[in-house]
């Protein structure tokens, strides 16, 4: 299936979509050993010999799910330009590129998905039209084992 370039780059872990832009204008890209320089170039990842400054892309298959308990003053994205601590800084351990589903604020603390595949992230995050519903319990209480199931 045809691709965008940037898109199958980001996909693969090489840059974000936005770098893997910058690679492809400055000819870092060879697609079937040509250079490619032009924006919305598109190549089939399962066909095309795609390299990205002469390392060979083989997209990853593999998923990843993972979830993170997000610690307060963390910013719920993987970069930040105003240097504070990000989701990045608790994935060491993580090969390749994954992805954030929905945000916490940065005070806040919790479960935050993470996952391998950019587009699955948006399958499931909720529609603009629904408004999400929210429940909290004040400190240190509970809900009954009922309300749970």
């Amino acid at each position: 299936m045809l691709e965008r370039l940037q898109k199958i780059i980001a996909r693969a872990g090489i840059a974000s979509r936005r770098r893997a832009e910058d690679l492809i204008v400055a000819g870092e890209v060879k697609v079937n050993g040509k250079v490619v320089t032009e924006l919305g170039t598109k190549a089939d990842p399962e066909k095309d010999s795609i390299r990205v400054a002469g390392r060979l892309l083989r997209p990853s298959e593999r998923k990843i799910f993972l979830a993170l308990n997000k610690p307060d003053s963390c910013v719920s994205t993987l970069s930040d330009p105003g240097g504070r601590a990000t989701l990045r800084d608790y994935l060491s351990g993580v090969a390749g590129r994954v992805f954030p589903v929905g945000r916490l604020e940065y005070h806040s603390t919790g479960l935050i998905l993470l996952i391998r595949m950019a587009f699955e992230t948006r399958r499931t995050l909720p529609t603009l039209q629904a408004s999400p519903t929210r429940r909290t319990l004040p400190a240190r209480q509970t809900l009954p084992a009922a309300r749970i199931r």
